[in-house]
């Protein structure tokens, strides 16, 4: 089937679009590290900016990584929506009351 000049450029342009949106980027092991390590630093960062003190067991700087309770969660999603809810919650104290729901659960 051949298409009239006009009706092919702009099919060859859907079609380019179309297979750059199926693309899926590669992400590696060391980048999801990466980001998951800067999703937990910027969950810190808030709940010191706002509260000033961070129990030792959320700090990134507990003494051993077994410490530090944000060390377990290794899901992009959860540490992204714990960093949403650090921005509003009203307490170090209901921070941690979260964490534990997200942990038993």
């Amino acid at each position: 089937m051949v298409l009239p000049e006009a009706l092919e450029g702009s099919f060859k342009e859907e079609l380019r679009r179309t297979q750059e949106g199926n693309r899926m980027p590669y992400i590696t092991g060391f980048e999801r590290d990466g980001m998951v390590k800067n999703a937990r630093e910027s969950v810190i960062e808030v709940l010191e900016t706002r509260f000033e003190v961070v129990p030792a067991q959320l700090s990134v700087s507990a003494a051993s990584r077994n410490e530090n309770r944000l060390e377990e969660i290794k899901d992009i999603a959860v540490l992204k929506r714990l960093h949403k809810q650090s921005i509003t919650i009203a307490s170090i104290q209901e921070f941690e009351r979260l964490l534990d729901e997200i942990q038993n659960f």
